[in-house]
């Protein structure tokens, strides 16, 4: 040891001479200068390896960090997308639905208009048979209902033109169709219908409602799709024919 710290120190092995102790006292305070020296820097050393370490696992903590950040924010951006995605396409279902609206709604008030147009055709364009479509009507009222006894209602022009013989024709339809003999008068007050005939039994407890109007109401949602197909298919051939017509 005093060898490899002589070394260090630059001297040699020891001797003892005639100055003794204070060579001695020399030698002393050089291996405590390398002891030093050597404590000093190997705590340098240590030193220098904890911070490096703690560099290392600073920047460890760090890299988790930056990371466990990024994760959330592509979560919080995927989320978000997907929340635009959905409200985007409930905006467009809105928007596809109320367009649809829109559109049945104008499909809606045109084909109210062409039955309107149709009823008023019905009633201001009476046929020569007119007759024999209300002595149907009649018919079909009183096969529809129970009893023997019966009150036609007429509109108040019908009143006047079609009343003669009415009853009796009616009477006899009934007894062919069905083997029922009924009995049958028209009322004197006319009627709140423009066309057709109403139908009641003469206890009031029946009613069948076989105007025009009547009629075709109950058949609206039958018709409603042939004339909607008719009407509006037309419609779009018409446009389709004007576009390809265009330059």
């Amino acid at each position: 040891m005093w060898a490899a710290l002589e070394r260090q120190a630059g001297h040699k092995a020891p001797h003892y001479s005639s100055r003794g102790a204070s060579v001695e006292d020399e030698k002393q305070q050089e291996v405590e200068k390398v002891l030093s020296e050597e404590i000093l820097a190997d705590a340098r050393r240590r030193a220098e390896r904890t911070v490096k370490r703690a560099e290392r696992e600073g920047q460890k903590l760090v890299d988790d960090v930056v990371k466990r950040a990024e994760a959330v924010r592509r979560r919080v951006l995927e989320r978000g997308k997907r929340r635009v995605e959905r409200e985007q396409q409930m905006a467009d279902s809105a928007l596809a639905l109320d367009e649809r609206m829109c559109r049945l709604k104008g499909q809606g008030v045109l084909l109210d208009e062409v039955f309107t147009r149709a009823m008023t055709r019905l009633v201001e364009g009476r046929q020569p048979d007119y007759k024999a479509v209300v002595t149907e009507l009649a018919v079909e009222g009183v096969l529809a209902m129970t009893g023997d006894e019966f009150v036609l209602h007429l509109g108040e022009k019908d009143l006047s033109s079609i009343k003669r013989g009415l009853c009796a024709e009616v009477s006899e339809a009934v007894r062919e169709r069905s083997g029922r003999t009924v009995q049958l008068h028209i009322a004197d007050a006319a009627a709140p219908i423009d066309a057709g005939v109403m139908v009641e039994g003469a206890d009031g407890r029946q009613r069948f409602d076989n105007s025009f109007a009547g009629r075709l109401q109950r058949m609206k949602g039958e018709l409603r799709f042939e004339v909607a197909q008719f009407i509006l298919g037309a419609g779009e051939e018409t446009q389709s024919a004007a576009g390809e017509g265009q330059p």
